[in-house]
This record gives structure tokens, C-alpha cells and sequence, in this order.
């Protein structure tokens, strides 16, 4: 990420725009600023941009290195509280190696010819925190991973007894089932037997009919009132 570096009360070393609120001046790395009663200035390079409210009336802004491999075109903004001024100028290229101003920087590490030293350096603190990452990450977490065993193991518990609730759960209602079977399976004899008596005794009432013998008698009576015996 590219970032400007602000040095209040620098001097500055070329002129390249005037104005009656303001100036702005390229110098070695950077621009020169000078304000007259601002309440901000916003000042923006190869498309990075950088705001200070309430400046100084003299501030000096430093560029990246990657930004000074070339010419470079920077536009300042002043905010008076009503009106706002541009000021633009172009700064020309300048020794990539002269104005590293950090170690541990991808600027540094990736261009060993500028210094040798400063990028061994780097070099070795990174690797040395590499290593430091990975022995926490490997040999720490059996001494603090305790709390995180004891955590794991009372979740386990949680999910056997859990699983265990359902079985159980699950296992009454098969009782149940087969329970409700069962109790089908020895109603439905009992059912059968009591319509075999009830059928068996219908049809006992339907055919139980009593039959008396009767002697017919046939008489005859004659003119004179007198019965006689048919033959």
C-alpha cells in the first residue's frame, strides 16, 4: 500500500507552483508544502491521495519508492472553508535505491542490489518470525490445547447422550408397537370364537322347532244326532 510521509518545517529545495494560498514544490522524494490560514489540503499522487486537516503552514510529504521510478504527477487541494484551490505540478524521476526508509518493506527485500545488508536483515527477521509462527502453531497448543480437549470431550458426551435419548425414544415406541400387536393377535381368536357362538347359537334357534303328534278323529253324525267313528 503506498503511503506519503508528512515532515512539518522541511525545506524545500526547487520551485514549481506559486499561488497567493498556497505553494507547491517538488524536492529529493517528495513535495514541499506551503499553506496560508487552511483548514485542509488533500494532495494526491499516481492516484494515492492523502488528507490532513488542519495543516501546519509548512509541511514537507515524502513518495514511496515505487513512485519516484518515474515522473510522477501530484495535485494538491486547499480548503479554506469556502473556496477550494488546485494546485498541480509534475516531479521528475529520481534514485529508486536513495530513499528507502524501511526494513521489513517489499521495496527492501525484493531489491537487494540497493542494500545488501538492510535486505539480509529483513530477510532474516521474517523467517525468524516464520519459524516462531510455526513452533506456537505446533509445540504451544499441547500445553494450552487442554481447555480445547476438555471443551471437545463434554460436546461428545453432549451428542452420545444426545443420540442415546433418541434410541431410547425410538426403542418405546417399537414396545409400543409390538405391544399393540400382540394384544391384536390374541383379541382376534377371542373375537372369532364369540361370532362362532353367536352364528352357532342363531342357527340352533332357527332350527329348534317343536313337533307334536296330533291323532285326527273323524266323525260323522247321522240324522239322529248320533256320532259315529269314520272308518
Amino acid at each position: 500500500m503506498t503511503m506519503l510521509l508528512f515532515i512539518p518545517g522541511a525545506l524545500s529545495l526547487s520551485p514549481s507552483a506559486t499561488l497567493t494560498r498556497g505553494q507547491l514544490r517538488c524536492i529529493e522524494g517528495g513535495v514541499f508544502i506551503t499553506t496560508r490560514h487552511m483548514r485542509s489540503f488533500e494532495l494526491c499522487v499516481e492516484g494515492t491521495c492523502q488528507v490532513s486537516n488542519d495543516p501546519r503552514d509548512n509541511e514537507t510529504i515524502l513518495f514511496p519508492p515505487e513512485v519516484l521510478l518515474h515522473e510522477h504527477h501530484v495535485q494538491l487541494k486547499l480548503f479554506d472553508g469556502q473556496n477550494v484551490t488546485v494546485l498541480e505540478t509534475s516531479c521528475p524521476e529520481v534514485a529508486f535505491c536513495e530513499h528507502f526508509r524501511c526494513w521489513l518493506c517489499t521495496a527492501n527485500i525484493l531489491n537487494p542490489q540497493c542494500s545488501p545488508r538492510t535486505a539480509i536483515a529483513g530477510i532474516a527477521i521474517l523467517t525468524y518470525i516464520a519459524i516462531a509462527l510455526l513452533y506456537a502453531l505446533c509445540y504451544v497448543p499441547l500445553v494450552i490445547g487442554k481447555p480445547f480437549r476438555i471443551c471437545g470431550r463434554v460436546t461428545w458426551a453432549i451428542c452420545r447422550g444426545f443420540c442415546w435419548s433418541l434410541r431410547q425414544i425410538w426403542r418405546g415406541q417399537g414396545h409400543r408397537r409390538r405391544r399393540y400387536d400382540v394384544e391384536t393377535l390374541l383379541r382376534a381368536p377371542l373375537i372369532a370364537i364369540v361370532m362362532v357362538v353367536a352364528i352357532a347359537q342363531t342357527t340352533s334357534a332357527c332350527q329348534d322347532i317343536n313337533v307334536y303328534s296330533s291323532e285326527n278323529s273323524i266323525f260323522t253324525i247321522s240324522s239322529e244326532g248320533k256320532k259315529k267313528n269314520a272308518p
